[in-house]
């Protein structure tokens, strides 16, 4: 990008939920373009800086924390959350135990910080072998007034979303979108099933904005 520049706002955003359920592999997806078949767990917490441009002469700079979800680990995520704008919560479509643990982490996470964004990712729908109750969960994500998307960590499938949701409820902006991410490559998975899943999610949260 060119041109005047703007001062980047900056944003703690934390990483949250099981171990395994793919939060490392996003967000090295997301700063590199990598992708790791192997799971190795995160050792407590990692902060990685992760910029998307809004416009030709702004960017918007995402301090994201990648906690460990290991229980082990738990006595210190109290100090990972404290000060953190928003939080993007982690679930595995094939795990059903990382979609029942989401309200647990969820509620930890409001307790430390009180009332911030939050999204919801349902990660790896790029497999078939779903468990997770996906109608349960975007109940709640109305009911709460949470936002909701599925990706794909290993395709890219949605990839920006999760950043795209948060940076819309930071600056109060519905229409706000990304201009660039130099890091984010075309998604080699198509699939029109979550894409309906999000715009139905989003039909029916403004439906009730509107109401």
């Amino acid at each position: 990008m060119c041109g005047v520049q703007v001062p980047s706002k900056r944003y703690k955003i934390c990483l949250i939920g099981d171990g395994g359920v793919g939060k490392t592999t996003y967000i090295n997806r997301v700063l590199d373009g990598t992708f790791c078949k192997e799971y190795i767990a995160t050792i407590g917490v990692a902060c990685h800086p992760a910029t998307f441009w809004i416009s030709a002469h702004e960017s918007i700079v995402f301090d994201v924390w990648d906690t460990a979800g290991q229980e082990k680990h738990a006595a210190l995520k109290d100090i990972y959350y404290l000060e953190a704008d928003g939080a993007i919560f982690f679930y595995d479509v094939t795990s059903r135990v990382s979609a029942n643990n989401l309200s647990t982490w969820m509620r930890n996470f409001k307790n430390v910080v009180g009332n911030k964004p939050m999204v919801i990712v349902a990660n790896k729908i790029d497999c078939t072998d779903r468990k997770a109750n996906r109608k349960s969960i975007l109940q709640s994500a109305r009911d709460y007034d949470y936002d909701y998307c599925e990706i794909s960590a290993k395709t890219t499938y949605n990839f920006a979303q999760p950043f795209l949701l948060l940076a819309r409820r930071l600056y109060n902006n519905n229409s706000l979108v990304f201009v660039s991410n130099i890091n984010l490559q075309p998604s080699e998975l198509h699939y029109d099933d979550a894409k309906n899943v999000n715009e139905d999610y989003d039909i029916a949260r403004n439906a009730e904005i509107e109401e």
